[in-house]
């Protein structure tokens, strides 16, 4: 089995990068090739750090030039996959199209160069077993959003390698736009290469966590319908015919503890197959119960094609974004036209908070307490509630949206101290203590 290493990225802190270039050095004879693959400055620190050792490696050293002059773009994610794109491609170009790949960022931070050399022995011994020769591996998941894995290290076999150098870039138009992050078309591209046909691919999974309690919403219900597990159990079998969990290879080889001495903090909800698929069968669960309540109530009847639920998707991202570049005033009048679609009650919210900032408080307080009597729990909407009604001196309504804009999103400690602050300037009486909620929040950390 040919083995290389790929190292791409910026060069932020010289220390850890001199752990990992010590750990290589150390664990050269693992490796059929080496490229540091980055922009033009970092291939300059890199060639002076290795220069600097001992002990010669051969690495080919590939100037990725510079990183696209992108910075006006809103969505930063995408961004950074055109960054990791532009490098990784360049990289892989350099090896051979038959070898495993081992993809570690400049940045990557090890306790020693021996817990380097430790990685990179426990990988040549997981896929030395017959099962995960034709699987990449992944140290961490998330169950709550598809395609959402660890992309610090990536494992990659050799045709998942090429999947990755061969996103075609027209393909991202395909995507919704908050589905422009590197995990997810890393992912996406080696587990199901030309995904965008999916609809399960392309939908916005992480548009129902907005609203801080990952409540399936209308607009989940009009694109999956009755068929939600069936697109899971799609999505489950192809990842597993191309993705194993590094940690459940490390099972199977007997070096399990060796895993979990290098992986001390992963920060994802998963690291094995089993708890991954019982997630995901809970959301299957979840998303029954709550699409029969809809139905029941007559959700059905509102129900639009695919096109027309992806098309009003679209507007909203772009309304979406006008919010997010200030430009008040068209959100006003687009949202107002966004009325009787999937998205009204995000329109409603983005408009109050609209007006709110350009100085309509009254109007704005109006607007969204009609919209959080409506059911609708948006944060940027509770936010400017909060201190429409503070200003207002309406005690009761004030402490009803209080209460629940700090437990929906009690680990962020802004909306504690905003509506700390909110009753303090207005003198208005909290008949509930918000420091509980910020210590609840802080033993589901621990």
């Amino acid at each position: 089995m040919k083995l290389s290493l790929l190292m791409t990225g910026q060069i932020r802190d010289r220390g850890k990068f001199e752990t990992i270039v010590d750990g290589v050095t150390a664990a050269k004879s693992c490796f059929d090739k080496i490229v540091f693959s980055s922009w033009s400055d970092h291939v300059s620190i890199a060639r002076e750090v290795f220069s600097s050792r001992e002990s010669a490696v051969e690495i080919d050293f590939c100037d990725s030039l510079q990183v696209l002059p992108l910075r006006a773009v809103i969505n930063r994610d995408i961004m950074s996959f055109l960054a990791q794109h532009q490098q990784i491609s360049f990289g892989v170009g350099r090896l051979d199209r038959d070898s495993y790949v081992i993809r570690i960022r400049s940045d990557a931070e090890f306790s020693s160069s021996s817990a380097f050399v430790e990685l990179i022995e426990l990988v040549k011994r997981c896929w030395a077993i017959p099962d995960y020769q034709q699987k990449s591996m992944v140290i961490g998941a998330s169950f709550m959003i598809p395609y959402f894995f660890d992309d610090r290290i990536l494992l990659l076999t050799p045709n998942a390698a090429d999947c990755i150098r061969n996103v075609r870039l027209e393909s991202l138009y395909s995507f919704d736009y908050y589905n422009l992050f590197p995990e997810y078309i890393i992912y996406s591209s080696v587990i199901e290469a030309g995904c965008t046909e999916n609809l399960f691919c392309r939908h916005d999974h992480r548009y129902r966590m907005r609203d801080g309690n990952d409540r399936f919403s209308d607009y989940d219900f009009c694109v999956f319908g009755s068929a939600y597990s069936n697109y899971v159990a799609n999505y489950l079998d192809k990842t597993s015919s191309n993705v194993a969990f590094f940690r459940d290879a490390a099972i199977n080889c007997g070096f399990v503890e060796l895993f979990d001495q290098i992986f001390t903090k992963i920060g994802f909800d998963c690291v094995d197959w089993a708890t991954f698929e019982n997630n995901w069968m809970k959301h299957i669960d979840r998303y029954s119960a709550q699409y029969s309540i809809w139905i029941q109530r007559g959700g059905e009847l509102s129900s639009a094609s695919d096109a027309e639920v992806e098309s009003q998707k679209q507007t909203f991202n772009f309304v979406y974004s006008e919010y997010a570049n200030g430009k008040y005033d068209n959100v006003i009048r687009l949202s107002q036209a966004g009325r009787g679609s999937l998205f009204e009650r995000n329109y409603a919210e983005l408009e109050g908070a609209s007006l709110f900032l350009l100085g309509h408080i009254e109007q704005a307080t109006e607007l969204l307490w009609q919209n959080f009597s409506d059911g609708h729990r948006g944060p940027e909407q509770m936010f400017y509630l909060v201190t429409g009604l503070a200003a207002a001196k309406e005690t009761s309504k004030f402490n009803t949206v209080a209460r629940t804009l700090v437990s929906t999103f009690s680990a962020e400690e802004r909306f504690v101290q905003h509506v700390c602050a909110a009753a303090s300037v207005h003198g208005i009486k909290m008949d509930f203590d918000p420091n509980v909620f910020r210590a609840v929040a802080t033993i589901k950390k621990t």
